[in-house]
């Protein structure tokens, strides 16, 4: 049984309006941290980001898709950024 989430445009404006504040502080906080240089992890990080662009621009209705793939790609970038943080 699939479920469609529907979600209002101001919504949906301010909940990227703060994951883009949450990884502006991230990636200062990253930059003072200075964590081991790892290759993988990091063009991981930067696809995930490219690719959470891509669904912030596609056009919003894909019945509630696009939204759950924008939470998964969200839930893997704080992954990601965890695993880095657990290898230093």
């Amino acid at each position: 049984m699939s479920r469609i989430i529907k979600v209002s445009l101001p919504f949906l404006a301010g909940v990227l309006f703060a994951a883009f504040l949450m990884g502006t502080f991230n990636m200062f906080r990253e930059a003072n941290a200075q964590p081991g240089y790892q290759p993988n992890m990091e063009q991981a990080l930067g696809s995930l980001h490219d690719a959470r662009i891509s669904l912030e621009v596609s056009s919003p209705d894909k019945g509630g898709h696009r939204v759950r793939a924008l939470e998964l790609v969200n839930q893997a970038i704080t992954q990601v950024r965890l695993g880095m943080y657990f290898a230093e």
